[in-house]
């Protein structure tokens, strides 16, 4: 998923409801520094977002060495840069600097990267001596200017001026997730990882320093004293403002610790760290006879950072607590467990109602209620409300500087009527997953409320209510800011609990989402039909998973006619791109899957181009997964290879599971981070499945590392209080879907069961991930991370498990409550619930294929024309005894 600010500062008015990531979108009108101004006009300008590029045609520049590093205040980057540019100017020494207030803003803010964070301005000096002249006639006019801290780098004395030793040059290389990483020369010449990293890092022995350096090199090492040494601390988590700390003190007693950092963390009405801090001071004090908020122990400085010590809670967040305590299995009204859940979400919201008002009577606002900041003691379901950094009085019209997504007033709200509105979210959240859908269509918040009054009874309504009656917005229409004016509603219901056997309302169904998906044609500007945000990836707008080759694939094989300028436009842009040097051979990413899709929609020398060069060139790839790995590169491979008869491309993918048969055993495994069938060791099983039936002398190996990918998936596994088994990903949440969590495992287990011919396959954890995909929640309706692939792993699972049918027909009719209406056409959200999406991985083409593989072709879930003989069908031994009869 993706953070809200990078949808709406992609939003346009040519695509009000479809949007793409803002670097693939026309550049936004920036703010620009009035100092650039003083760049002679001889010199090179260029602009590549965040940073604008300053060199001399005399200019001389390094591969590697120590860099000056500047950081800034709002007040004062101006005078910085003016300083800087007259300077390097004066030795013909490249530079580059943030190129808009805004983008200064963003490196400094709360979410930005602490390793980067600060570094406004980068200096390369083409040699010490040049180095320690730049820094004599800057720090003068300098030295008494402010500036954040950069914590990568050494500092020159108290000034903005920051040293660190690295990279002038962009070398980089592919990591094994296919990533770019920056390079350095070593000692040797060799190259080596040049890492950026929140602290700094010393370079190699016999690096020269210069005198400036050594100056501060000397000073960084230097062990001053300061309060904290009265701790043993232990991290609980870090943003760019500070860390938060567990801390036990010499009394073995423990505490909180939250750290605030000078000039840094800024939010969005321009506080640093410390300013906000100061605001948490005063409020837990205000609130510290109440036993809503921990209490406040003492404030220090320790070095240049602001602490406040506070009392530990050891609770957890009702986020936490919803996930472990939630009914999802509960379709009976009355079971014992749904009616404790029912009591005791009436305790909790009458507890955060009583709390809200005990803040207000400070005549100050909480800011920012939603799950993560309310904490619960599970045993005695008392709450405490955290992070009260927002300090706006409750008449106050200012906008928020927080507020989570899908907790977001409208527009016009006071400060006390925002904190009532986020109130009456929080109460929603605890009874239904998908109410964030209101900031997309807002008329969606009667629904929600009708659903929790079924569910939930009366009694919780009616709390509800009372949270209503505070703020008048809460039950009316509540737009995310930037949404236009012409909402989104819902569509007339299309989903029933028996539509499966119900084949003239299914095609009905199928209907609607072929033509609610053409309607979305050209909607975006430079795509065909509108995905997901995507994040850059220049394949977005074409590949399966997000873009065209996925869309066109799904309708094909849902029996719509295909346009043929469609199939011409995804050819154009193939081949527009492909002399960008940015290639990407993914099943789901990239080329090899959209060959396939070609091959399927019978433009077979489009699909030979892209297969052959899929052939050519895999071995660039170090990821080993199926979504734009080698696992995925190799089945399409064996698949083009079946579907054309060419044993070539087998010979290839036996050479490609060689690689990652070399990487399994050598336990060069980094590129797996997660689990699921598209990102996990489940999707791995696949290709050795598949690469099982063309290679018979190796099969039985094949067939075992496959199972062994199962089980290390498996290993990644937790079963929750509920019985249900989830993938852990590395927020520590247990995740049920397909791509990254159990429903991608069903799918792989199932497959090697029909393969192998063993239902008996991971008998003893089936029961276990079944559970999870029969829950009555789950947070999006898309293939990869919704309902629609939850659908698609009890189909699968269906002939060990037949419950899974009624499950199905439970979960479409869920599917209603994802359904909305644009320009009279059915239309489903993307990830997130801010903007609609047609795409396979998230949107209306992925509900198309669930809907397909339930009622169609089991095998329509991949991007594979040959799915079913892939991992099903007769071996190569037993073809060859066909040829030779």
């Amino acid at each position: 998923m993706i953070g809200e600010e990078d949808y709406l500062e992609s939003i346009t008015k040519q695509s009000p409801f479809f949007v793409d990531h803002a670097s693939m979108l026309p550049s936004m009108k920036r703010d620009h520094w009035i100092a650039e101004s003083l760049i002679p006009d001889t010199w090179y300008v260029t602009r590549r977002e965040p940073w604008t590029y300053v060199s001399s045609p005399n200019g001389k520049m390094r591969v590697n060495g120590w860099k000056i590093h500047l950081s800034a205040t709002k007040e004062n980057a101006e005078k910085i840069l003016a300083e800087v540019i007259q300077i390097c100017c004066k030795y013909n020494t490249t530079f580059k600097f943030q190129s808009s207030h805004r983008d200064f803003l963003n490196c400094n803010g709360k979410a930005a990267n602490r390793s980067g964070s600060g570094k406004f301005i980068t200096i390369y000096p083409s040699t010490n001596d040049e180095l320690e002249k730049i820094v004599g006639d800057l720090y003068p006019l300098i030295k008494d200017e402010k500036g954040p801290y950069i914590l990568s780098d050494i500092r020159y004395k108290q000034s903005p001026i920051f040293f660190r030793y690295g990279g002038f040059i962009d070398l980089r290389r592919e990591d094994e997730n296919n990533d770019y990483i920056s390079m350095i020369p070593d000692q040797s010449g060799i190259l080596v990882a040049d890492k950026r990293l929140p602290h700094f890092i010393h370079p190699a022995e016999g690096i020269d320093k210069p005198k400036c350096v050594e100056i501060s090199l000397n000073e960084y090492m230097k062990n001053i004293p300061t309060d904290l040494d009265n701790y043993e601390i232990k991290a609980v988590h870090f943003s760019n403002s500070g860390g938060v700390y567990r801390a036990t003190n010499k009394k073995n007693e423990i505490a909180l610790l939250k750290e605030a950092r000078p000039y840094a963390g800024l939010d969005a009405r321009q506080r640093d760290a410390i300013e906000r801090l100061s605001i948490e001071w005063k409020m837990l004090n205000l609130l510290k006879n109440t036993g809503i908020a921990p209490k406040p122990y003492r404030r220090f400085n320790a070095w240049e950072h602001g602490y406040i010590e506070m009392e530990w809670l050891n609770e957890i967040t009702l986020n936490h607590w919803l996930s472990e305590n939630y009914p999802y299995q509960c379709e009976n009204d009355h079971t014992n467990q749904l009616m404790q859940y029912r009591s005791d979400i009436n305790t909790i919201a009458t507890s955060i109602i009583n709390a809200v008002k005990i803040i207000h009577r400070t005549g100050y606002v909480h800011g920012d209620i939603h799950l993560g900041n309310i904490m619960i003691n599970p045993k005695t379901m008392s709450i405490h409300f955290i992070d009260f950094e927002d300090g706006r009085t409750l008449d106050s019209k200012e906008i928020s500087a927080h507020n989570a997504m899908g907790f977001h007033p409208p527009l016009g709200c006071s400060a006390q009527e925002a904190d009532w509105f986020a109130v009456s979210r929080v109460l929603a959240c605890l009874c239904y997953a998908n109410t964030s859908i209101c900031m997309l269509s807002p008329d969606h918040w009667i629904r929600v409320k009708n659903n929790i009054s079924k569910k939930f009874g009366m009694e919780y309504i009616n709390l509800l209510k009372d949270v209503e009656s505070r703020c008048p917005c809460a039950s009316g229409v509540s737009d995310v800011p930037l949404t236009p004016d012409a909402h989104l509603t819902q569509f007339t219901p299309r989903f029933s609990f028996n539509l499966l056997s119900h084949p003239d309302s299914l095609s009905l169904v199928k209907t609607e989402i072929i033509n609610g998906i053409f309607h979305t044609r050209h909607k975006l500007p430079g795509k065909l039909y509108p995905g997901d945000v995507t994040r850059g990836s220049i394949w977005g707008a074409s590949n399966v998973s997000s873009g065209a080759a996925g869309i066109l694939m799904s309708l094909h094989r849902a029996n719509s006619i295909i346009n043929s300028d469609d199939v011409q436009w995804m050819k154009d842009m193939i081949h527009g791109f492909a002399q960008s040097n940015q290639s990407d051979f993914g099943l789901y990413t990239g080329l090899s899957g959209i060959g396939l899709v070609a091959f399927e929609l019978g433009e077979l020398e489009t699909a030979h181009e892209l297969l052959f060069s899929t052939y050519e060139h895999w071995k660039e790839t170090r990821n080993l997964d199926l979504n734009g790995g080698l696992a995925g590169q190799g089945l399409a491979l064996i698949s083009y290879g079946m579907a054309t008869d060419d044993k070539r491309y087998f010979h290839e993918a036996i050479a490609l599971g060689h690689r990652i048969a070399q990487w399994m055993e050598s336990n060069q495994i980094a590129s797996i981070k997660q689990g699921g069938l598209l990102h996990g060791w489940s999707g791995i099983a696949l290709f050795w499945l598949a690469l099982s039936r063309i290679d018979i002398e190796h099969n039985p190996a094949y067939i075992r590392r496959a199972l062994n990918c199962i089980c290390r998936d498996l290993d990644n596994t937790v079963i929750e209080p509920n019985g249900m088994r989830g993938i852990k990903d590395k927020h520590n949440r247990s995740l049920p879907y397909l791509a990254d969590g159990s429903a991608g495992l069903i799918v792989a287990i199932s497959i090697a069961r029909i393969a192998l011919h063993d239902d008996s396959l991971f008998h003893k954890e089936w029961d276990s991930l079944i559970a999870a995909c029969s829950s009555s929640q789950y947070a999006f309706s898309g293939l990869n991370n919704g309902i629609a692939g939850i659908l698609v792993a009890n189909h699968f699972a269906s002939t060990w498990s037949p419950q899974t049918t009624q499950t199905n027909n439970r979960l479409l009719d869920e599917l209603n409550d994802y359904s909305l209406s644009w320009e009279n056409t059915l239309q489903f959200p993307g990830d997130s619930y801010l903007r609609l999406s047609s795409d396979y991985s998230t949107g209306s083409a992925g509900i198309l294929t669930a809907l397909n593989v339930l009622t169609h072709n089991l095998w329509d879930l991949f991007p594979l024309p040959n799915a079913k003989d892939l991992f099903c069908g007769r071996s190569a031994e037993q073809n060859s005894r066909k040829e030779q009869q």
